[in-house]
């Protein structure tokens, strides 16, 4: 038999990516466009497993009170929101990371909708989907929870939750644990819980609303959180000996950090540079070192922590200015460095270092962490060891609008997987860096693009990393016909005079037909990229076009940074 599926779908965005799926294998979908309609379809009829964002958990939670039963599937956008679930008693079941392949969004449906289940795969399942089984049910049972040295039984009589043996708090304690033993034994009445309960309704509202408000998570962080301002014209000191000189890009979303690390002990002094932004960015940039050092000539030598053709640029322009300036590589960046006009007697090879580690006069030891093809088979880490202070090339960078980009204060960890996703070439390469860092008392850590964080927000990058698919992994089966659609989708949401100017540029490459795209005279496949190009060029602000590419990557449709 199908599953029945409800989708509460208010902005239209995930009917198109799962439809075709439903129409081939025999599963029943029904679509509400906002929450009233699904609320007058669950009147209407029964269905087993609702399809929601994450700010409809309350609506969920008000189907219990009208005594309906359906286990929730979640479309994720925040990977720091997935924890929150597990810590609610749901599984990896129970949601989907955007962008999805509908595939697995089916694999985890099925599973959550077995009838029966063996004991051993009880903790699979997960405490409160067996529970919405129980109660659609109307079945009668004590349910054994059992975690680390906490354990708790729920009692189920006819369908209803009459009560538990621990308090709501140590419940949520229990449901916080990644392992959680779960035990069914049949329920006759003959025996009473110790703390009583009002019935289904009071039990899970009064267990979740507490716990995490979902749609309110947003709005408090930010209040609690006031940014700290900074004049980035000027070199910034974020810590002892460590400055700011790079450039923040006002009309987009990366924002190039540029770090002048002195080292210094008693009489001996050593500037290192830490990457070297654009080109474009190089006049401010030594402005901005030369206000601290008098002059560039100073510097000792330039870490190159990967390559790229603005690095390249900007190393000749840096080598020109400060003769005596050395560059730090890896063999495979000094390469193409070579190649660009640099000799090898101005290159200082990471691979000779002894250990992987460079030792300075000064006694800081500075550890090479290499990250082959993160994202240029070159690229490397750079570790202080007494600080745990970590710089980093493209990993961990973030896209952020310019009025989001700060040197004090983290970004949001989905904009740090974001980056990666786009910018990584495949999940295994960023996986093996992670497994490296492990055991690394990382204090601090300060990216080349974005904003600089702190350890606990590197704990929840290393979580989420870990579970994301990025670069060639994630799922990108998307029509090229429904490109369209969702830049449409996008354009409508620009005021007139930002769509004529869009529009102006773009229809030398597409027709428009009205407000919409119909047809294009390039290859389909490069529109997304185009379309990004030309909201960047036009002078879109850079937090709707930062809105536009995750739009597309939650479509399945990956653009060039």
């Amino acid at each position: 038999m199908g599953i029945r599926f409800l989708l509460l779908d208010e902005d239209r965005k995930f009917f198109s990516l799962i439809s075709d799926i439903f129409d081939v294998t025999g599963h029943k979908l029904l679509v509400a466009l906002d929450e009233q309609k699904a609320k007058d379809l669950l009147e209407a009829t029964s269905f087993d497993i609702i399809l929601i964002e994450l700010k409809h958990l309350n609506f969920w939670l008000n189907t219990i009170k009208a005594g309906k039963y359906p286990i929730p599937m979640f479309f994720i956008e925040r990977y720091e929101d997935t924890e929150k679930l597990k810590a609610l008693g749901f599984t990896d079941l129970n949601f989907v990371l955007l962008p999805f392949n509908p595939l697995d969004l089916l694999t985890k449906a099925v599973w959550l909708n077995r009838g029966e289940v063996e004991p051993k795969q009880l903790s699979l399942i997960g405490p409160v989907n067996l529970l919405m089984h129980l109660l659609r049910r109307s079945a009668s049972f004590i349910m054994s929870l059992k975690a680390s040295e906490k354990n708790c039984s729920i009692y189920i009589k006819d369908g209803q939750i009459v009560g538990t043996t621990c308090d709501l708090q140590d419940l949520r304690e229990i449901l916080a644990f990644e392992d959680i033993k779960i035990e069914l034994f049949p329920y006759t009445g003959e025996s009473y819980p110790e703390e009583g309960s009002l019935g289904n309704e009071e039990f899970f509202t009064s267990l979740f609303l507490p716990a995490f408000l979902f749609t309110q998570d947003k709005v408090q962080d930010k209040a609690l959180s006031l940014p700290k301002k900074a004049d980035l014209t000027q070199p910034i000191e974020l810590e002892k000996g460590l400055f700011w000189v790079g450039v923040q890009d006002s009309k987009f979303l990366l924002h190039s950090n540029v770090y002048l690390r002195i080292y210094e002990r008693e009489d001996v002094k050593i500037p290192l540079l830490i990457n070297t932004g654009t080109l474009e960015d190089y006049a401010q940039v030594k402005a901005k070192i030369e206000e601290i050092l008098s002059t560039i000539d100073i510097v000792k030598a330039v870490i190159l922590l990967d390559s790229g053709a603005h690095e390249y640029a900007t190393i000749l322009s840096i080598l020109q200015s400060s003769p005596k300036l050395q560059v730090i590589t890896s063999m495979n960046v000094a390469k193409w460095l070579n190649k660009s006009g640099v000799p090898m007697s101005r290159i200082r090879l990471i691979d000779s270092l002894p250990g992987m580690k460079l030792k300075l006069s000064t006694g800081d030891v500075l550890s090479i962490i290499p990250t082959p093809f993160s994202p240029y088979k070159g690229s490397f880490m750079l570790y202080e060891e007494e600080t745990g202070f970590l710089f980093t090339s493209h990993l961990f960078s973030s896209l952020r609008a310019p009025e989001e980009f700060s040197l004090f204060d983290d970004p949001d960890v989905d904009d740090v997987v974001l980056y990666a996703s786009l910018s990584m070439p495949c999940s295994k390469a960023v996986h093996k860096v992670l497994e490296s860092l492990e055991n690394l008392p990382i204090s601090k850590v300060f990216p080349a693009w974005g904003n600089p964080f702190s350890e606990n927000t590197l704990r929840i990058a290393l979580k989420s990393l870990k579970t994301a698919e990025v670069g060639t992994d994630l799922p990108t089966s998307i029509d090229e016909n429904s490109y369209f659609e969702v830049i449409n989708r996008i354009l409508a949401q620009l005021d007139e005079s930002e769509f004529l100017k869009v529009k102006e540029e773009l229809e030398r490459y597409v027709y428009f037909e009205d407000h919409t795209i119909k047809d294009t005279l390039i290859n389909r496949s490069a529109l997304p990229d185009l379309f990004v190009a030309v909201m960047r060029s036009t002078g879109i602000n850079p937090a709707f076009t930062k809105h536009a590419i995750r739009e597309l990557f939650y479509a399945g449709i990956l653009v060039n940074l």
